[in-house]
């Protein structure tokens, strides 16, 4: 899902060709980590120690 998120930021154009329904989740999944933000969780990448 980073990636899409990096695709719409850096190559618009090329992420309104995508399938709707990859932006559909992509939609679905920034809502979701907005939502983690405010409750006061973690939402960066585990290191190399945590995975």
């Amino acid at each position: 899902m980073e990636h899409l998120a990096e695709l719409k930021r850096d190559r618009p154009e090329q992420y309104d060709q995508m399938n709707p329904l990859s932006r559909i989740s992509l939609g679905h999944y920034e809502i979701a980590k907005a939502a983690a933000v405010q409750l006061g969780r973690s939402v960066s990448a585990p290191t190399d120690r945590e995975a």
